[in-house]
């Protein structure tokens, strides 16, 4: 059973499904395991670290 009624539901909410599952619940190992949306976030904390110290 899928959750979409057809390809063009799937279509026009790939964009849901990219931001809800792939950036917040996929882990990715080349992430360090980390989702993209956890991995963006520590990146940007270790940026702002890196400019303050500069």
């Amino acid at each position: 059973m899928s959750e979409y009624i057809d390809y063009n539901d799937a279509y026009r909410q790939i964009g849901r499904f990219l931001d809800d599952v792939y950036m917040h619940k996929r882990i990715h190992s080349s992430l360090g395991y980390l989702t993209p949306a956890e991995f963006e976030e520590q990146w940007g904390k270790e940026r702002a670290l890196a400019l303050d110290l500069n």
